[in-house]
């Protein structure tokens, strides 16, 4: 049974469950901090979990990566215009069509946001949400994504606010 992901986490729960005269039950186990065998059994059932949570956490990153190499889809949900097909990311027949048609309003017309938004309602197209109005967020959400020029970010939130970027 996991109760934190980190030492700190950890040593948090063990310092409370101990001041407030709490025993922990797992596994019909019971953990009494008050005894020094229990207190080292949670210890070292801690550092095995970071261990494992870590471990689970790298596993996962080395096969998001893998899977973007060969430019496959790494979850959550496509953009409005793409669907996944074998685990790759590829144009949806439909929404592609009116992706091309916003990004030439924009771009060749020059037409503004809310002249998009009014043209989309005009012509009963439904907004990726399935509502009859576009919002002018997701429109301008969608003028700025790097996807519909073909790059595909996934960024790995680290510790301590690092972060590390791939394409």
């Amino acid at each position: 049974s996991r109760l934190s992901r980190n030492d700190s986490v950890s040593n948090y729960l063990k310092l409370k469950f101990h001041s407030n005269s709490v025993l922990l039950v797992i596994d019909n186990n019971i953990y009494d901090f008050d005894n020094l065998n229990d207190k080292l059994m949670y210890g070292i059932f801690s550092v095995f979990n970071e261990y494992e949570n870590n471990l689970r956490y790298s596993k996962s990153v080395s096969g998001k990566i893998s899977k973007l190499k060969i430019n496959g889809w790494i979850g959550g949900k496509p953009n409005y215009g793409f669907q996944i097909v074998h685990g790759r990311l590829v144009p949806h027949e439909n929404e592609s069509t009116i992706i091309r048609q916003i990004f030439k309003w924009y771009g060749i017309e020059e037409r503004s946001i809310s002249y998009i938004q009014n043209e989309l309602l005009r012509l009963n197209i439904q907004s990726p949400r399935g509502n009859t109005i576009w919002n002018s967020t997701s429109i301008r959400n969608i003028l700025h994504n790097e996807v519909y020029i073909g790059k595909q970010d996934f960024e790995i939130r680290q510790l301590k606010g690092k972060s590390k970027k791939y394409c």
